[in-house]
């Protein structure tokens, strides 16, 4: 796009040879439905094109951009350039964020080992056995104890949930 000589279509045609996938294969039918459109046509398979997408905003913006480039027979190289540089930002972005969601899986589930791990050994000592219904199961100290031990489950789920099953990225927070 950024050679003034090269028209929309063929810097398509460009791109197309460079990917792979299914995004060719949505590249080479927009490209197909290019060829001989006229304006509704055009407006019509870019449509469908940036359908395909929509749940990449910055990218939807870009084949916005680029149909209207496509209709005007001129670019604005400027417009195409920043929403490129704020898509590669947001790539970046979300794989930070998914590295993130890993890690509170990782912490999550070595959390709950340790703490799985240290119940399950106070209840397999030989001294604990012949104690527990009075310690434990009739008394007050064992009520505590499991309510602690429900509450740090709670927490350490709902940490999990928080943030491993957040998936809104771009999702402005209340």
């Amino acid at each position: 796009m950024a050679d003034k000589q090269r028209s929309v279509w063929s810097s398509l045609c460009a791109v197309s040879k460079r990917v792979d996938g299914q995004f060719k294969e949505d590249l080479e039918i927009l490209i197909s439905r290019l060829r001989n459109a006229d304006e509704k046509e055009a407006r019509a398979s870019f449509a469908a094109f940036a359908s395909r997408y929509e749940d990449d905003v910055f990218f939807s913006q870009y084949v916005d951009e680029l149909c209207t480039a496509h209709l005007e027979g001129r670019g604005n190289l400027g417009t195409l350039q920043g929403l490129k540089d704020n898509h590669n930002l947001i790539k970046l972005k979300q794989e930070e964020f998914y590295s993130q969601k890993a890690s509170y899986v990782f912490s999550s589930f070595v959390a709950f080992g340790i703490i799985t791990g240290i119940v399950l050994s106070l209840h397999t000592l030989p001294s604990i056995g012949e104690a527990y219904p009075k310690i434990f199961s009739h008394n007050i100290v064992g009520w505590v104890d499991f309510g602690l031990y429900y509450l740090i489950m709670i927490w350490v789920f709902n940490r999990l949930a928080m943030g491993y099953f957040d998936d809104s990225v771009l999702q402005m927070k209340k």
